[in-house]
């Protein structure tokens, strides 16, 4: 029996087989077709252990960004994993280019928190969702797998930052995330300059 005399005898068959398959690349196509990209970039820091301290940023009322260092306490415990010095790396993600823009900033040798200057002009709005509807959230564990894959092996996930709307996940690559300790800064302003 040859193929194309299968094909004529078994069409309800192939049509049963084949339909289905295209049903869902049709459905996730119409769905990534109808996702905008985020209008605001997402600023966020992640502060690296250490022995004597923290660097937090936090933005002011003003919507600008500063860092203060915060000694550890006399009584308190010593992470095993803790640096000498301590430090934090800002990052802004633009989910337009899916760029990443970093700066890190330390302790000099006064014990006093260097000057933040790349992203010091920025004015950021700290509400938790942007306005055009996107959430950042520090930590998102994405399994994408299927029965087959689940069978066969071969899983792939991410826990890391992500930006979220209406379930599309959008993973932010290239974060040095250490113990999960990713902070929210905000979402930048449209009219502010970088």
């Amino acid at each position: 029996m040859s193929a194309a005399s299968f094909i004529k005898g078994n069409k309800v068959l192939i049509a049963g087989v084949v339909l289905p398959f295209l049903l869902i690349i049709a459905l996730m196509l119409s769905r990534l077709a109808t996702i905008e990209p985020p209008q605001y970039k997402a600023l966020f820091y992640v502060s690296k252990p250490s022995v004597i301290g923290t660097i937090k940023v936090t933005p002011n009322s003003d919507g600008k960004i500063s860092a203060v260092f915060q000694p550890k306490d006399a009584g308190s415990v010593i992470e095993n994993n803790g640096t000498a010095n301590p430090s934090a790396v800002l990052y802004l993600y633009d989910g337009k280019s899916g760029s990443l823009e970093s700066t890190e900033v330390t302790l000099d040798q006064n014990n006093q928190v260097t000057p933040l200057q790349k992203f010091q002009d920025l004015e950021i709005l700290p509400d938790a969702i942007a306005p055009d509807g996107y959430e950042f959230k520090r930590s998102y564990y994405i399994s994408r797998t299927s029965i087959l894959i689940d069978i066969f092996g071969g899983r792939r996930h991410y826990d890391g930052p992500v930006l979220t709307k209406n379930k599309y996940v959008m993973e932010i690559v290239g974060v040095n995330d250490y113990y999960n300790r990713t902070k929210f800064l905000g979402w930048v302003n449209e009219g502010a300059s970088k």
